[in-house]
C-alpha cells in the first residue's frame, strides 16, 4: 500500500505543478467582421503570480483601441501549502477602415520569468453592401469651404444612425442615442443634440427609419491647412438581439461600430500679408465700433475715461484689443498708455475701457478711434472707426513742464541740478550739502508748523472751487448744454454716423449727471437705470425707443433721418432733465 499511496501522491503534486503553470491565450469575437465594426481581442493569463502587461503589436490598416484589464484571485492548498495565484484578462478592440483579411501575430508576455507566446489569430473583413445605408454614418459639414486663420466657423457634427427594429416598431431616437458612444467629440459639445428623421427604401422595398443626431458648435481655426479632426470617434452598440421583459425591451446582443467623421474638403488660409494695416492686431470678421468719452471737460492733464465698444460676428471672447498708442492721429493730442487693454465680451460686443489725457489746450475733439479687420467673406482688409467726440480743454493752471525751458541755465555749483524729465532735482553733491548750513528763527519755525494746516485747507477750497477738473456739480450743471450741442452736430453727419453720435451723447449725459462713467449707460445701461430711479415708464420707454433708432441707423445702414432723430433725442433729453432723482 504504501508504495501505491506514495505514486499516487507524486502524480498529484505533478499534475498540481503542470496546472498552476501560467498560462496564456487570445480570443477573437468576431472572427468575421464589416468595415468600422469593432473586433473584441483578449489576451488571458492565467495561474500566474506575476505578469507582464502585454504589447499589442501594430497591424497596418488597423486601429487599436483600449487595453482594460479585469483580474480574478483563487487560493490552493495542497499538502500544507498555501498558494494564491491569479488570472487577468487584457480586453482590446480592433478597427479597419478597409476589407481585407488581417492576421494578429503572436503576442509575447513575460509570465512568472518565463515568455510566453500566444497563437497567431485571423480576422476577415467584409466591406460594407453598397446598396444598403450603413448603420451609422458621421459627418462634420461646414457651410464654407474657404476660411481664415481667426475666423469664426459654425460646423455641424452629423451622427447618422439607422433606427433598430422590434417586431413591428423601431426603437425610439432617445434610446438609439444612449446606443451611442461619444466620449471622443473633440470641440462638439456633448449636450442633447438636434434630431432629423429620414426614411430610405432598402433593398426589400421596406422603407427603413434613420435618425440624424445634430450637434453644433462655433469653431475657430488656429493653423492654415486642410481641416481635419483626428480626435473625433463616435462609436454605436447596434442591437442585433432585442428582447422584451415586462414591456422593456432590452439589448441582448450587439455589433460595435466605430466611426471618424468625413468633411468635405475644407481649406484653412492664413491671412494675407499683402494689405494689412499697420496698426492691424488679428481680428478677423465684421466689425463696426462705437467710441464713449467722459468727462469732455478737462484741462490739460486730466484723465479722461475712454470706453470703447466692438460690436460684430467674429470670435468675440478672443478679439484683440484696438492698438490706441499705434494710431499717430490719437497720441498727436493725447498720452495713451502703451499697455494692451483688457475687455470684456457680452454677446457679440466686447467692451474695452483706457485712460487718456489731452496735452495741449488746441483739440477739439476726440479723433475716430479705428480697428483694422480681416474680412474673410470679401477677403480683403476693412477699417472700423468710430464718429469724432467733441471735447473742451482748457489751460492748465500748473506751470507746464514746456514753461521750464524759460529758466536760466545754471552755471558753477548750481551745475549740479539734475534735469529729469525737463524738472530740476535736487543737489546730491555731498561737499556742498555738508557747506550749506542754515539758521531757522523762531518765526520760520511757528510758520513751518502752521503751513501744513493752512496748505490743507487751501487744497480743498481750491477742489470744491473746480479749480483742478470740473466737480459732479459742474458736470450736472453743463450735462444738458453739452450733450444738445453734440446731438445738433448729428444733423449734418450720414444716418450711420448720426446714430452712433446721439446715443454717445445721450449716455454721456446721464454719466454727467450722475457723475459715474459714460460706460454704465451704454446699451440698456441707460433704460435700465432710469427704470431704477423710479422715472416714469413713459419716460424710459421714449428712451428705449430713440436708442433703438439709434442703434438701427449705425449698424444696420438703414435710411434713417438724422433730423428727425436728433429733434427725438432732444426732446428726450428735456423730459429727462425735468425729472429730479
Amino acid at each position: 500500500m504504501a508504495p501505491r499511496a506514495l505514486t499516487i501522491l507524486t502524480l498529484s503534486f505533478l499534475v498540481t505543478t503542470v496546472a498552476a503553470q501560467g498560462t496564456a491565450r487570445v480570443t477573437v469575437s468576431p472572427k468575421e467582421a464589416f468595415v468600422n465594426e469593432a473586433v473584441t481581442v483578449q489576451v488571458r493569463v492565467d495561474n500566474f503570480k506575476t505578469a507582464a502587461t502585454p504589447t499589442f503589436p501594430e497591424i497596418p490598416g488597423c486601429t487599436v483601441r483600449g487595453g482594460k484589464r479585469a483580474e480574478s484571485r483563487r487560493t490552493s492548498n495542497l499538502l500544507g501549502r498555501r498558494e494564491t495565484l491569479r488570472s487577468r484578462t487584457h480586453t482590446f478592440q480592433l478597427v479597419a477602415e478597409q476589407p481585407g483579411r488581417y492576421t494578429i501575430p503572436p503576442i509575447e508576455l513575460e509570465v512568472d520569468g518565463r515568455i510566453l507566446r500566444t497563437k497567431s489569430q485571423t480576422v476577415v473583413v467584409l466591406p460594407p453592401d453598397p446598396s444598403e445605408e450603413p448603420l451609422l454614418r458621421v459627418e462634420i459639414v461646414s457651410p464654407m469651404k474657404r476660411i481664415f486663420v481667426g475666423q469664426k466657423v459654425p460646423l455641424k457634427l452629423r451622427i447618422q444612425v439607422k433606427a433598430a427594429r422590434h417586431r413591428r416598431r423601431s426603437l425610439s431616437p432617445q434610446d438609439m442615442w444612449s446606443l451611442v458612444t461619444r466620449n471622443q467629440l473633440g470641440i462638439f459639445p456633448h449636450e442633447r443634440p438636434g434630431l432629423e428623421r429620414r426614411s430610405i427604401k432598402g433593398k426589400n422595398g421596406r422603407a427603413e427609419q434613420y435618425y440624424i443626431f445634430v450637434v453644433e458648435t462655433d469653431y475657430i481655426a488656429d493653423r492654415p491647412g486642410p481641416l481635419s479632426f483626428d480626435d473625433i470617434e463616435v462609436g454605436l452598440r447596434y442591437p442585433t438581439e432585442l428582447v422584451e421583459d415586462f414591456f422593456e425591451v432590452r439589448v441582448r446582443s450587439f455589433r460595435h461600430f466605430v466611426v471618424r467623421p468625413t468633411i468635405d474638403g475644407v481649406d484653412v488660409l492664413p491671412v494675407p500679408m499683402e494689405g494689412r494695416p499697420a496698426n492691424f492686431s488679428g481680428a478677423v470678421g465684421r466689425y463696426k465700433i462705437r467710441a464713449l468719452a467722459t468727462p469732455r471737460d478737462v484741462h490739460v492733464g486730466d484723465p479722461i475715461e475712454l470706453t470703447i465698444e466692438i460690436f460684430g460676428d467674429g470670435p468675440i471672447e478672443s478679439l484683440p484689443p484696438p492698438l490706441l498708442a499705434d494710431d499717430p492721429d490719437l497720441t498727436a493730442h493725447f498720452r495713451v498708455p502703451r499697455e494692451d487693454m483688457a475687455g470684456a465680451a457680452e454677446g457679440s460686443r466686447k467692451t474695452y475701457t483706457q485712460v487718456i489725457r489731452p496735452i495741449d489746450a488746441d483739440v477739439r475733439r476726440i479723433p475716430p478711434i479705428k480697428y483694422p479687420y480681416f474680412d474673410p467673406f470679401e477677403e480683403q482688409f476693412a477699417i472700423a472707426e468710430s464718429v469724432p467726440i467733441p471735447v473742451e480743454i482748457q489751460h492748465s493752471e500748473e506751470l507746464e513742464l514746456a514753461q521750464l525751458d524759460a529758466f536760466p541755465t545754471p552755471v558753477g555749483d548750481d551745475a549740479q541740478l539734475l534735469a529729469l524729465d525737463g524738472l530740476r532735482g535736487n543737489v546730491i553733491d555731498p561737499a556742498r550739502l555738508l557747506r550749506t548750513t542754515t539758521t531757522v528763527s523762531h518765526t520760520q519755525a511757528i510758520a513751518a508748523l502752521a503751513a501744513p494746516p493752512v496748505l490743507y485747507l487751501f487744497l480743498v477750497a481750491v477742489s470744491t472751487l473746480g479749480k483742478g477738473g470740473p466737480s459732479p456739480g459742474r458736470r450736472r450743471a453743463r450735462a444738458l448744454r453739452t450733450a444738445q450741442s453734440a446731438i445738433q452736430s448729428a444733423a449734418s453727419q450720414p444716418p450711420n454716423e448720426a446714430g452712433a453720435t446721439i446715443a454717445a451723447a445721450m449716455a454721456a449725459y446721464l454719466a454727467d449727471r450722475t457723475g459715474r462713467p459714460s460706460g454704465r449707460f451704454i446699451g440698456d445701461g441707460a433704460v435700465s437705470h432710469l427704470r431704477e430711479q423710479d422715472a416714469s415708464v413713459p419716460l424710459a420707454a421714449e428712451w428705449e425707443t430713440v436708442l433703438q433708432r439709434c442703434n438701427q441707423a449705425s449698424f444696420a445702414g438703414g435710411s434713417e433721418d438724422p433730423s428727425k432723430l436728433v429733434e427725438e433725442a432732444l426732446r428726450c433729453l428735456e423730459r429727462t432733465e425735468a425729472v429730479r432723482w
